[in-house]
């Protein structure tokens, strides 16, 4: 079974959190890898919405937004390598837009790298369009793509 949450200091264990950090891990370069107190900072602050996915218990992704009146950023989405191509990634990121319109949340934006085709197909079948460009953004000097997608 797929289990769809919001983590909060209530809820987040010390298994989700490594599990999380794993994740992070395989799917980040070394410079944009989080530790475990970044995603606690993350998680236990009142304006951004950590969701997770689990299955069998285990969590297989994860995804923040940052929240800003009716306004949103998403700050990170990752599946766990093993979960990856089998449609996880648009179910998380739809079930967390949703989730984010409990909040009155009316746009999401997002930056992506021009290189990341993988992630930039997935979030133009979201709907996210692409509204900007900003040169030299990354610590490699390639650019990034700003995105937006209206919720509400």
């Amino acid at each position: 079974m797929v289990i769809f949450s919001n983590l909060s200091a209530f809820n987040l264990t010390k298994k989700d959190l490594e599990e999380i950090c794993l994740i992070d891990n395989q799917n980040f370069d070394f410079f944009y890898r989080w530790d475990k107190q970044d995603f606690l900072f993350y998680i236990l602050s009142s304006n951004y919405i950590f969701s997770v996915l689990k299955y069998n218990n285990s969590v297989i992704g994860f995804c923040l937004s940052f929240i800003s009146n009716y306004e949103s950023e998403l700050y990170k989405i990752a599946i766990s390598k093993d979960y990856q191509n089998l449609g996880f990634g648009k179910l998380l990121l739809r079930l967390h837009l949703a989730y984010l319109t409990l909040f009155e949340v009316k746009q999401n934006y997002l930056e992506v790298n021009i290189n990341n085709h993988k992630a930039i197909n997935l979030y133009k079948k979201m709907g996210y369009k692409e509204i900007n460009i900003r040169k030299n953004y990354y610590f490699n000097e390639e650019d990034a793509i700003i995105m937006s997608i209206k919720l509400l």
